[in-house]
């Protein structure tokens, strides 16, 4: 397991972010998180955590909203 000060790209901060959800949200709660992360790894998962920054945190949420799959989806890049 990697843990977050180990972490050295989007994909291993993912996997440390998500176990602890795991442990400290509820479900539905978790479940959002794990779309944003999975929307989040497919758009830069081998990029190294210290070139994701404000912009392309920004760039993401656009690119969550235009592809809106589902309305609870959508409130989700709304709200980041």
């Amino acid at each position: 397991e990697v843990n977050q000060a180990q972490a050295k790209t989007i994909t291993d901060l993912i996997r440390a972010y998500f176990s602890y959800t795991q442990k400290y949200y509820k479900s539905k709660e978790a479940g959002n998180i794990k779309y944003a992360l999975n929307f989040l790894r497919s758009k830069y998962q081998t990029m190294p955590i210290d070139d994701f920054g404000p912009l392309k945190l920004n760039t993401l949420r656009a690119m969550m909203i235009k592809e809106k799959t589902g309305s609870g989806q959508l409130s989700i890049a709304e709200s980041i």
